[in-house]
């Protein structure tokens, strides 16, 4: 094990409270979702929570999309489907949302595992798995790198073992012999450095 970014000195908390996640999320996706969305069998993982968590010292909202769009430019927001609710319902949820928004202007692009919305900038793509996970835990171990094994079922923000220690020692952890199992990608380096340098 080794660690894969090295620790940023900090005197300041690791996470932001429950409220500024909020509004962070808010922020960063555009509140394509809206305070009313039904998450009813969806969680959030990955590099938007992640985005979320972190503290930042931007006073007004201008200043924070700001922020997110420099920090993060290609971050989609991935959606899971959990749960026994029908995909079908989830999936028309989310649609009707979508398109109470923006009407017909955005594109629904589909494979084999994912359903994206992409409404063009300066929103950011919705992408949901098709795939069906018994339980948020589930999909937090889909997460490559350890921290964006954090799921947000749209009022809490859960964190794996992994999760809440790279955030607390500000690292990630790394096993070589595994990594690649994961995923089955060799993605796990370029992901690694992305956010060593989003985070900083």
């Amino acid at each position: 094990m080794f660690r894969a970014t090295c620790p940023r000195p900090t005197t300041g908390p690791s996470i932001v409270t429950a409220e500024e996640f909020k509004r962070n999320w808010r922020v960063f996706t555009h509140n394509q979702l809206g305070d009313d969305f039904d998450w009813t069998g969806i969680v959030a993982l990955g590099g938007a929570v992640f985005a979320c968590l972190l503290p930042h010292s931007c006073a007004t909202d201008e200043a924070l999309r700001s922020h997110y769009e420099k920090e993060f430019p290609p971050a989609d927001i991935d959606l899971f489907f959990v749960g026994s609710v029908a995909f079908e319902q989830v999936l028309g949820r989310l649609k009707d949302r979508l398109e109470a928004l923006f009407g017909a202007k955005y594109v629904i692009l589909r494979t084999a595992n994912t359903i994206t919305f992409c409404a063009g900038h300066p929103f950011r793509n919705v992408q949901m798995t098709r795939c069906r996970w018994r339980s948020p835990s589930g999909v937090a171990s889909q997460a490559d790198v350890d921290c964006t094994r954090v799921v947000f079922d749209g009022q809490r923000v859960w964190f794996t073992c992994a999760a809440r220690l790279a955030f607390n020692l500000r690292c990630n952890f790394v096993n070589t012999a595994v990594r690649w199992r994961v995923r089955g990608c060799p993605t796990y380096e370029k992901v690694a450095f992305l956010l060593s340098m989003r985070s900083k």
